[in-house]
């Protein structure tokens, strides 16, 4: 893999202790930096977040949001300001994933298409 733009991965949750790592696990060397919001879990989900920042040694933060869950497009969209505003993650791109979501990447995919910033 030989990538040069980095990716800042965002995702939101409540009560998801069941595939939140299996998501974040399949991030892992594609992403440079994390923001994820708990949106008030209380299976744990923000325990496994926070974990997995730190026993990967990966940069990022998993917030509260005060608000709690008003809705995907209303909690996305304050994810997404949370991520421009009030982070210093250095990234060109925001990849959003879902915590029932898998990424997967081809072995040949090719990187530089996301270098075009022109887009």
């Amino acid at each position: 893999m030989s990538r040069k733009c980095k990716i800042v991965m965002i995702a939101m949750f409540k009560n998801e202790a069941t595939v939140l790592k299996r998501m974040l696990d399949s991030t892992l060397g594609f992403c440079d930096y994390y923001v994820m919001q708990n949106n008030g879990s209380t299976d744990g989900s923000d325990e496994i977040a926070k974990q997995f920042l730190i026993d990967n040694n990966l940069q990022g933060e998993v917030y509260v949001c005060e608000e709690g869950w008003k809705g995907f497009g209303w909690n996305r969209d304050h994810l997404i300001r949370y991520c421009q505003g009030q982070t210093s993650h250095g990234c060109d791109w925001i990849l959003k994933m879902d915590c029932d979501e898998v990424l997967q990447i081809d072995n040949d995919f090719d990187w530089s298409l996301l270098e075009d910033y022109n887009c």
